[in-house]
């Protein structure tokens, strides 16, 4: 796992374990990049609700609560630093 930042913009990029890649996504162009958006700690229950299909928040073990969702395609993550 890698993460390059530009700005405070961040680019993930992972491995092809299932821990961040799904089986079924491993073969499309930019397998392994995800997308990583910070929030406020306060609004990522809003920002998780708004979503459509989004993963459950869980708190991951680099100290910030997330989800994954999958917009246009595309494999983000939203945090926030645990509050």
């Amino acid at each position: 796992m890698a993460v390059v930042e530009l700005h405070g913009g961040q680019v993930m990029l992972g491995v092809d374990s299932e821990q961040f890649l799904r089986a079924e996504a491993r073969d499309h162009r930019g397998a392994g990049v995800q997308l990583y958006v910070e929030v406020p700690a306060g609004a990522i229950d809003d920002v998780h609700a708004a979503h459509q299909h989004p993963g459950p928040i869980e708190q991951r073990p680099w100290g910030v609560r997330s989800f994954v969702v999958e917009l246009a395609g595309y494999n983000f993550m939203i945090a926030t630093e645990q509050g």
